[in-house]
């Protein structure tokens, strides 16, 4: 697997072989295109999955639905962020700390990945309310 090749933890190369469901997406990223994105692309949707599990999709303007996040969620194995449905970003969370194994956001400046981040993560922290969509 080519994405073991970034990760240095015999611990984690032994967690992606037992575990199925991790095994799979992996294999799926490695086949995505990895040419990185240009700062100008504008997605029309974003969603951001945690365990592979949709938990957020918006568009540039709205929020599409959010889901509220099971317990065992708060510190997931994984997560990712799309574009448009194809994966962008994809990092696998550690004992030793989180391992970005996929990224496609390698050209945008930081103060677009800090809009990016800020915008995900006040999802993340805000309690669902009557406008938003849950699946």
């Amino acid at each position: 697997m080519i994405l073991e090749q970034k990760i240095n933890s015999e611990q984690v190369i032994e967690q992606l072989k037992h575990d199925p469901l991790l095994s799979a997406v992996l294999k799926a990223i490695e086949k995505a295109d990895s040419s990185p994105l240009s700062p100008y692309y504008k997605p029309e949707f974003i969603d951001w999955l945690f365990d592979d599990i949709p938990f957020l999709r918006m568009t540039p303007s709205q929020v599409v639905y959010r889901r509220p996040l099971p317990t065992q969620i708060i510190n997931p194995r994984f997560w990712e962020i799309q574009f448009d449905n194809e994966p962008v970003l994809f990092c696998l969370n550690t004992p030793q700390g989180s391992i970005t194994l996929f990224n496609r956001l390698s050209q945008w400046s930081p103060s677009e990945m800090i809009e990016l981040y800020t915008t995900l993560s006040k999802y993340y922290h805000e309690p669902l309310t009557t406008h938003s969509t849950t699946l």
